[in-house]
């Protein structure tokens, strides 16, 4: 039966604080064990947990410890009797490498902060760079005031960090962000001439591909590729036309049936059509090869190049509508397939 014992005064932080409270966090034990998680499992987790208490020793005060200590064990206790306290799991991830960059949301409350953390992490993993993610909200936690304030910055950390799905409701977000936390998660060039958080949210409000350091012409990303070499289909794709949708969206045909692509500056997703919940009709006209081969200087047969098309306004960070009459998205973004490629090109063009 795992236990917390009572402990010497020379022992580790974490050890101290689990002895102090132990009649409490014994009962949060048991009633894990009780739902079915493994005494051996539970031990492991909790020594698991102690270096991150240490390292967030040094940042905040022993009351703050005492009461972050029932909120995480108990987090540590579902995770474990859920079986999601594993080498892979993103729930663990946020606990062991992200916690304790979150000094003063853990002091101010534990348990909203873990929740952000784990449900966060659990929601973005495999389409986000969990790292980037983790790193932007612990840039912004000394001027994050609120545990809202803690839940916005992760939705625009999340978006910034490549969940391309998540762009509307990360723009929403960030209009109710206070200027400081806003560009601390925004992780922008801090250097003087560069455009302030809220510029460059506006710009990228009216046009999806607008980010410093982002080229105004030419090659800005490739997407998909052959499954063989981790990519999405077997077949050379062809886009079909594009949506419109507040986020750059394109059907691509490839491997005889539609894919969905939905891309932006910070990143982008590729579904199944019919797993895309998708009813617009793909928009026209086609753009001229003429237009994105001199742009691109390619040999090869351009066999698809579409702008994308805006839905009629994506909520500006200042609550207006931009792109309101909705048509192509502006900044010339051109979706472009060629007949030898395995990938599909987002091409700036005048």
């Amino acid at each position: 039966m795992v236990a917390v014992e009572p402990v010497a005064a020379s022992v580790g932080v974490w050890q101290a604080v689990l002895g102090a409270r132990r009649e409490e966090l014994n009962a949060l034990l048991a009633r894990a064990r009780a739902a079915g998680a493994s005494p051996e499992a539970l031990r492991e987790a909790l020594v698991e947990v102690g270096p991150a208490v240490e390292d967030l020793a040094a940042r905040v005060p022993r009351s703050a410890l005492d009461a972050l200590a029932p909120a995480l064990v108990a987090v540590v206790c579902e995770l474990v009797q859920s079986s999601l306290w594993t080498e892979r799991s993103p729930q663990r991830w946020a606990v062991l490498t992200v916690m304790a960059s979150l000094p003063v949301a853990l002091t101010r409350s534990p348990q909203a902060c873990l929740d952000v953390l784990v449900t966060g992490a659990a929601r973005l993993s495999g389409s986000t760079d969990l790292d980037a993610w983790g790193r932007r909200l612990a840039a912004a936690d000394a001027v994050i005031t609120t545990n809202d304030e803690l839940r916005l910055a992760a939705t625009v950390a999340a978006w910034r960090s490549g969940l391309v799905r998540s762009r509307g409701a990360a723009l929403r977000s960030a209009a109710a962000l206070p200027d400081a936390a806003l560009a601390a998660v925004l992780d922008l060039p801090d250097a003087a001439g560069e455009p302030s958080a809220r510029q460059t949210l506006a710009a990228n409000a009216a046009d999806p591909f607008s980010w410093p350091q982002l080229p105004a012409t030419g090659l800005v990303a490739s997407y998909g590729g052959h499954r063989g070499l981790g990519g999405p289909w077997t077949s050379v794709p062809r886009v079909l036309g594009a949506h419109r949708a507040d986020t750059p969206t394109w059907v691509v045909r490839t491997d005889e049936s539609d894919w969905v692509l939905i891309a932006d500056a910070h990143g982008h997703t590729v579904l199944r059509a019919q797993d895309s919940a998708l009813t617009a009709v793909v928009e026209g006209p086609e753009v001229s090869p003429d237009a994105v081969v001199p742009v691109m200087t390619w040999a090869d047969e351009v066999t698809g190049a579409h702008r994308a098309q805006g839905a009629g306004g994506t909520d500006g960070t200042d609550g207006t509508r931009a792109a309101a009459s909705g048509g192509a998205v502006p900044g010339g973004a051109v979706l472009v397939s060629r007949r030898t490629s395995y990938r599909v090109h987002l091409v700036r063009v005048p």
